[in-house]
């Protein structure tokens, strides 16, 4: 059994490594969002993407050791509901240590997901604020109408503006 504590304790350190590292560039994002870069946004988006297949694989790995071991250890328990709590009754002198890893892991995870809510809110205000110059923008354009020297209407704008419509 202690093979399946170690095999744990390896996923869940390289998780806590990979979301630190996402937390990073998450702060990068904000600052990136700040400035209005967007190619930096992007750079960093993609860069975390990279991140999260990683996990992905990480916690692939995790279901499959789980489910190697849950034959022997948990028979009536389905996969999804084993915990850390569950794998720390496995081995007493590893409980603390893998109970240890799952609350620095959720923690920031945690953090994380507060730092995500703020950027999506900052984009959100950008937006809006984008949106209402852009408003302010359409409205000073002013049109003049008037006659030819035919006699036929002309309809001409003052201070053309072009807009790109597509978002």
């Amino acid at each position: 059994m202690t093979n399946l504590i170690i095999a744990i304790k390896r996923v869940l350190g390289e998780e806590i490594s990979i979301f630190k590292q996402l937390y990073m560039l998450e702060e990068d994002k904000s600052k990136a969002i700040i400035k209005k870069d967007g190619k930096a946004l992007e750079s960093i988006s993609s860069s975390q993407e990279k991140f999260i297949k990683a996990i992905e694989l990480l916690e692939l790995n995790r279901i499959s050791i789980i489910e190697e071991y849950k034959p022997i250890l948990w028979p009536d328990v389905t996969s999804k509901d084993i915990s850390l709590k569950n794998l720390s009754c496995v081995d007493e002198n590893s409980s603390n240590c893998i109970l240890e890893k799952g609350k620095e892991l959720k923690k920031i995870i945690q953090m994380m997901k507060s730092l995500q809510e703020t950027n999506q809110r900052m984009i959100k205000d950008n937006l809006e604020f984008f949106n209402i110059s852009l408003l302010e923008l359409k409205q000073s354009i002013i049109l003049k109408n008037g006659y030819d020297e035919k006699g036929i209407e002309k309809t001409c704008i003052e201070d053309p503006l072009l807009f790109n419509q597509i978002i």
